[in-house]
């Protein structure tokens, strides 16, 4: 059997900040984590499917490593495989503070540092540079990742690539979560008629969103929409749904039952804003 490329899981929607920006509406008045019942499925899953990595976001995912680490140990002991951690770095102020937090983490092989200065990250350039060393030394791969708003905020995107020294990758805010009730979102200036041809990005990954179950979605249609068709309590049952087979077979072109307006929203050329025009 292939072995899953990727399961990225939400622990929690606790997260020490409250960024304007968040897909997920994670801040410091979140209180879920996953429960027992969703442990079983996530570990029946692990051993079943064997992804190649696992993806911990949030919420912030330094603040459920209790939890996270019993998560890892439900590999069977011969199956190598990779975690990486999407963290807002709150903890970078001292060497001691992200040995504590990172240190914790059983096989953390990747960090992505979510960096996002215009919409609530408290970190600043040699924060970066103290998580960039502290990688370095333990042989763990680092990234900035930056939600961008605007054409203009990718410039200092790129100069604080360049300062740090840290690869960067970045994506338009999308319209979910609080990003959407806040306006954050991406600004597009017109109807972008290609997105019609795209279809998912996350093909070849799954996510476990807490409270929710698994799907191939980890953005609109998870926090703007409650439709339980997007998603399943187990894997095999979300594998072999219609609508899971509709997302990794399908461009947005090909799921569209009905004609478009003449008139598109800008928004709607981003794939997640699309996505979800269309299932609504």
């Amino acid at each position: 059997m292939k072995r899953l490329e990727m399961l990225h899981i939400m622990p929690g929607d606790y997260c020490n900040l409250s960024c304007s920006h968040c897909g997920t509406l994670s801040g410091p008045k979140g209180t879920m984590k996953l429960g027992p019942q969703e442990l079983i499925e996530i570990d029946r899953a692990i051993r079943e499917y064997l992804p190649e990595k696992l993806l911990f976001t949030g919420g912030e995912p330094t603040f459920y490593i209790e939890l996270i680490n019993q998560i890892i140990d439900f590999y069977p002991k011969d199956v190598e495989f990779g975690v990486q951690f999407t963290t807002n770095g709150h903890y970078a102020k001292s060497e001691e503070e992200i040995e504590k937090y990172l240190g914790a983490v059983k096989k953390l092989d990747e960090v992505q540092i979510s960096y996002d200065k215009f919409h609530g990250s408290r970190l600043n350039l040699e924060d970066l540079k103290r998580i960039k060393d502290w990688c370095s030394k333990k042989g763990i791969k680092v990234n900035i990742s930056m939600c961008i708003s605007s054409p203009l905020e990718l410039i200092e995107a790129k100069k604080t690539a360049s300062e740090s020294g840290i690869k960067l990758s970045y994506q338009p805010v999308e319209g979910s979560g609080r990003a959407k009730e806040m306006k954050r979102e991406y600004k597009y200036y017109h109807f972008e008629e290609e997105v019609k041809e795209k279809s998912c990005p996350n093909a070849g990954s799954i996510s476990y969103i807490c409270g929710k179950g698994f799907s191939i979605c980890c953005s609109s249609l998870m926090f703007n929409m409650d439709n339980k068709d997007f998603y399943k309590n187990d894997m095999s049952s979300y594998l072999s749904s219609d609508f899971h087979k509709k997302m990794t077979t399908q461009t947005f072109k090909e799921m569209m039952n009905s004609e478009l307006p003449e008139e598109m929203d800008p928004r709607l050329s981003s794939p997640c804003n699309f996505c979800e025009y269309i299932h609504s």
